[in-house]
């Protein structure tokens, strides 16, 4: 097996995808950090679909992208496994204000209280703070991902709805896993 980059530059980069799918059992794509602070804007971790307002090669970021490039250049449905995150992605933004996704946010970012890495938070953290009810938690229709905030803290994940919307998309892509 591999665990193989979502991002095009790296599939074309890094991978002959028909000699690879001919040597190997499975092959793990990891379908997110598609976005990060790393950005200088707020960006989903691992959107299903492009959104609205990304442009030129931001069109590529994402798992429906990924996907069909790859099986489109020949990777083989039932040997590739989707790869999503139990995790999400932090960002602190410019203006509090200025909340939605695509909104400027700086290149330093707030870590969670057990994880200690700044720009990330385990799922367990996530859901503590989904619990508390100072946090505004939104739902993006385009890329079937939540993402929430507070002040100046915004936050890309996943939750329960948007993985089912992820393995919906595996069983009709006829994805091995």
């Amino acid at each position: 097996t591999a665990a193989i980059g979502a991002a095009k530059d790296t599939i074309d980069a890094a991978y002959n995808i028909p000699e690879m799918y001919e040597f190997l059992d499975y092959v793990h794509v990891m379908c997110y950090d598609y976005h990060g602070k790393w950005d200088l804007v707020t960006g989903y971790n691992a959107p299903l679909n492009a959104h609205p307002s990304e442009v030129g090669d931001q069109r590529y970021m994402n798992i429906n992208f990924t996907i069909n490039y790859l099986i489109n250049n020949g990777a083989k449905p039932e040997k590739t496994i989707l790869g999503v995150p139990l995790y999400g992605r932090t960002f602190l933004l410019v203006k509090p204000w200025n909340n939605t996704v695509q909104s400027p946010s700086k290149n330093i970012s707030f870590e969670g209280p057990y994880s200690g890495e700044e720009g990330f938070l385990g799922y367990n953290e996530i859901c503590i703070l989904e619990e508390t009810s100072n946090w505004t938690i939104a739902w993006d229709k385009n890329c079937t991902v939540p993402y929430m905030y507070k002040g100046n803290q915004w936050i890309s994940y996943d939750n329960t709805k948007s993985l089912k919307t992820k393995a919906e998309f595996s069983f009709a892509h006829k994805l091995a896993g």
